[in-house]
């Protein structure tokens, strides 16, 4: 996806599909389009957006979590990356769990409002932690984490009124 072309949804289905042999020979239902189907986000500032990066690879030996070897190699290919499509992008390295969500809160509390999206890059150890919407959590580099629905959180239209309406990209 390039700056200049607005970002499509993929229309979705309004009617079940049949299973392959019955479908055979019939021809094809067309429901009606959805309204949001044909929606799509406005993707032309200059700069597109913030991307923050977070790349935790020196571990503290009470972590108890191994290093993560080659993870500068993924980072700076994400920086470049991110650097080509607009984006004014942040690299953290090495933060511990209180750390991390005090660069999310920076990030929050940013003025987005000139920008059309926003990207957040978790590259570290993760676990599982049971959550109804968002399980999963990002470890720190002194071991204890953050969960992704805490991470989410940050950027939502309560937290961050400058992005409400606006996608915020999530890669952890």
């Amino acid at each position: 996806v390039y700056p200049s072309q607005p970002v499509r949804p993929l229309p979705t289905p309004t009617t079940p599909s049949l299973s392959p042999e019955r479908e055979f020979g019939k021809p094809r239902a067309t429901g009606r389009v959805r309204r949001d189907s044909i929606q799509s986000y406005k993707m032309d500032a200059s700069p597109c957006g913030h991307c923050l990066i977070i790349n935790n690879v020196d571990f503290e030996p009470q972590s108890e979590l191994n290093n993560r070897t080659g993870s500068n190699i993924d980072c700076d290919k994400l920086e470049k990356r991110f650097q080509s499509l607009n984006f004014i992008v942040l690299v953290k390295r090495n933060l511990k769990q209180k750390q991390i969500r005090q660069e999310l809160s920076a990030l929050s509390k940013k003025d987005h409002s000139q920008c059309d999206c926003c990207v957040v890059i978790m590259l570290s150890h993760g676990t599982e932690v049971s959550h109804n919407r968002f399980p999963g959590a990002v470890h720190g580099v002194d071991g204890p984490n953050v969960p992704v629905q805490l991470i989410t959180n940050y950027l939502n239209g309560q937290n961050c009124p400058s992005l409400q309406g606006k996608p915020k990209l999530f890669f952890i």
